[in-house]
This record gives C-alpha cells, sequence and structure tokens, in this order.
C-alpha cells in the first residue's frame, strides 16, 4: 500500500515539475528528498541504535541494518543474510522495516529522470508514452516477482526490481490507466484475485525464507485493490491541503 501511494504521489509531484529543464528538476528533486528524509532518518537510527545496545544482547546485525539504511541500502543487506522477514529471529532486528526505505530510495536513482523525459514528452504533444512504457516496466517486474516466489522468495521480496511494480502501479493510477481502460470496478478486483493467486503455493510457505505469510500479503494487497478503487473516481489530491502558495501539499508524502 506504501508503495502504491509513494509511486502516485512522485508521480504527481514530477508532473507538475515537467517543463523544468533537467539539471534544475534533479537538483531540486534531490534537494527535497534529503531534506524531508535525513533529519528524521538520522534521528530515529541514533535513537534505536542506542536503545538496542542497551536491550538487545546481540545488536549487531540491527546496528549494521541501520547503517545501511542510512545510505538506502539495507533491503540489499538483509537479503544477503538471508533474512526471513517473518520469523521469529528477524523480530529482534530493530531495523528490519528500513528493507522498504531502501527499495523507495534505490526507486529515486532511476525513476525521476525517466519520468521527466516521459511526462515532458507527453507535454510537447507527442502520443502519450507514459502510460505504455509504465505498464511495460510493470509487466516485467511483476513476472520477474512471480517467478522469484516460486525460485527465491528472500530477493522476491527485498529486491527493488521485483518490487517495482507496485510503485508503478501508483504511477500508473495517477497517469489515469483506470480511466483510459474504462475498467474502475474490475481493475481493484482483479488486482486483489491477483493476490491469492500468487500465494497460492503448494509448498508449505514456512520452508521458504522470506516466504510472506499469505494473511498479511491479502492484507496489503486488499488495501492496494482498495485504494485503486478510490482512486479512479477521486484522486488522491482531492485530500491533500494547500500550503500558502496555493499549491497542494502532501504532507509526509509531498515529493
Amino acid at each position: 500500500m506504501f508503495f502504491v501511494i509513494s509511486g502516485y504521489v512522485i508521480t504527481a509531484s514530477i508532473e507538475e515539475r515537467a517543463d523544468t529543464p533537467l539539471i534544475p528538476f534533479l537538483s531540486a528533486f534531490y534537494r527535497r528528498r534529503i531534506q524531508r528524509l535525513a533529519p528524521a532518518l538520522i534521528c530515529c537510527i541514533a535513537i534505536t541504535g542506542v536503545l538496542t545496545c542497551l536491550f538487545v544482547n546481540n545488536p549487531d546485525s540491527s546496528l549494521i541494518t541501520g547503517a545501511t539504511a542510512l545510505v538506502g541500502v539495507s533491503n540489499l543487506y538483509l537479503l544477503g543474510e538471508s533474512t526471513n522477514y517473518f520469523s521469529a529471529d528477524a523480530s529482534y532486528n530493530t531495523f528490519l522495516q528500513t528493507w522498504s526505505l531502501g527499495v523507495e530510495e534505490q526507486f529515486y536513482l532511476c525513476f525521476p529522470v525517466l519520468a521527466w523525459w516521459l511526462l515532458q514528452r507527453q507535454r510537447k504533444g507527442d502520443s502519450s508514452p507514459a502510460l505504455p512504457v509504465l505498464a511495460t516496466l510493470s509487466l516485467i517486474s511483476l513476472l520477474s516477482f512471480i517467478f522469484g516466489s516460486s525460485n527465491n522468495p528472500a530477493s522476491a521480496y527485498f529486491l527493488t526490481p521485483m518490487r517495482l511494480w507496485e510503485l508503478l502501479a501508483g504511477a500508473l493510477i495517477q497517469q489515469g490507466i483506470l480511466q483510459r481502460l474504462r475498467l474502475p470496478a474490475l481493475a481493484p478486483m482483479g488486482m486483489l484475485l491477483l493476490s491469492f493467486w500468487l500465494t497460492n503455493d503448494p509448498i508449505d510457505r514456512h520452508r521458504c525464507a522470506g516466504r510472506i505469510h499469505r494473511s498479511d500479503l491479502h492484507r496489503r494487497q486488499a488495501s492496494s485493490a482498495l485504494f485503486c478503487a478510490k482512486s479512479s473516481w477521486r484522486s488522491v489530491t482531492d485530500f491533500a491541503g494547500k500550503d500558502a502558495d496555493g499549491k497542494k501539499n502532501f504532507g509526509v508524502f509531498d515529493y
């Protein structure tokens, strides 16, 4: 759900600034990322790190995860450690949840340039290239996720390329794919059915490192489906307030 919302909002923000030349656009984009994420992240890791040293018997893995989170690669570290996100041992890693931040920060490395280029072309009157390009990338990512879930579930869970389809789902919704397909009611249901099919694995889920509990994934995908349904009739920006300049303000999601 977080990835879908994030993909939606960041695409909307890039679209608003698509007329800006590339270098100033990227400079402003990454400056906003650092200003919004770095202070809270550093504070969180510092305080949690101290508490971890005081209350966790073996804090080494947690501290390394926190350090890698500072540079946006904690998901790669956790994958390298063959972490099972839902195992009892993993619950002692106080920075386990930073894997999703790593995925998102890695998403920031390539998507802004691609989205800027696509949306600039779109504004210049070219045929709308954003939807087909993003849909193709999303499909490739989804197929890799399906394949990885059976063959290497830990990679499917932690790696950005296999999670990209969730972020791009938000971008596609922002670009109006549900309205273009004229399937606003059926698309969320299809997404929900897909989630059940993806987790309908006869292999005992406890045998695979990184295997997601079915009930947990069902809840996440159901939430995403509901978000899709709502977005097909009412833009997320309707819920945003406005700042002093009259611009939309998404709070912590204001990319």
